[in-house]
């Protein structure tokens, strides 16, 4: 079977095989973002009912829990969307069943159990809170705020955790307050700050709803913070957003 890796997506080339013979090839670790999705392309059209059934393809998480996750069809194509459960730095499988057929009946030569390692990156729409929110303090006389990747894995967990414990607090049943939660992360902060919001559709409208709040616009405002970093998820849980800002000025 031949294989290759471009631009973080993999493509499969379907060959026969005795079906009593299936068999899954392991291949190396990989870094994948956890902001994309996978493609898995087939050299012929593949049977589509098949494609669709969650037993054939999904993630897999260390403790063996498997997810069938959200995938479009098209043909030959199969694209799964990056979900809400990945860890940054944390290791899964993608896998993908030997049992798979093509249209006409054919079985794909060999299955793949594909090793891969979340890796965050911050996204477009995150950089873009950080963007406006910037432009509301230089329309007040601020310096802007410098993005903290890495205060942005703490914002994108705080997000992630609000989904998967399904509550709305700057209180987390996981990490306490967001002060004991960036010190946890190693934040030690001479002035800290947090804003949160659900179920606003872009940056755009995220960062209105904050200025339009009291407490929110005086978090996006304080002449006191230095660091920012932002939090977005896409899931399917109550409020299917879920926004996080983390404001930091580090301890001198």
């Amino acid at each position: 079977m031949q294989k290759y890796w471009t631009g973080g997506l993999f493509l499969l080339l379907l060959g026969l095989t005795n079906p009593a013979q299936t068999v899954s090839e392991t291949w190396p670790e990989k870094e994948v973002s956890i902001e994309k999705p996978w493609t898995i392309e087939f050299n012929q059209t593949m049977d589509e009912e098949m494609l669709e059934n969650n037993n054939y393809i999904g993630i897999r998480e260390p403790d063996g829990t498997f997810h069938p996750l959200e995938r479009t069809v098209n043909g030959n194509s199969v694209r799964l969307e990056p979900e809400v459960f990945y860890e940054d730095g944390q290791t899964y499988e993608l896998f993908i069943s030997p049992e798979l057929q093509s249209e006409t009946g054919e079985t794909i030569k060999t299955g793949v159990v594909q090793t891969f390692k979340a890796d965050y990156e911050v996204s477009e729409f995150e950089r873009e809170v950080v963007d406006l929110t910037n432009e509301e303090r230089k329309q007040h006389g601020l310096d802007p705020l410098e993005l903290n990747e890495e205060l942005s894995k703490v914002a994108k967990e705080k997000s992630r955790d609000m989904h998967e414990n399904q509550y709305f607090d700057h209180q987390s049943p996981t990490y306490g307050s967001p002060f004991t939660m960036m010190n946890e992360f190693g934040f030690d902060y001479a002035a800290a700050g947090e804003n949160i919001a659900a179920g606003q559709v872009s940056p755009e409208e995220v960062v209105a709803a904050w200025m339009n709040s009291e407490g929110h616009r005086e978090n996006i405002l304080n002449d006191a913070y230095d660091e920012i970093g932002v939090g977005y998820l896409d899931s399917d849980g109550e409020y299917v957003t879920y926004w996080t800002q983390m404001f930091y000025t580090p301890k001198q």
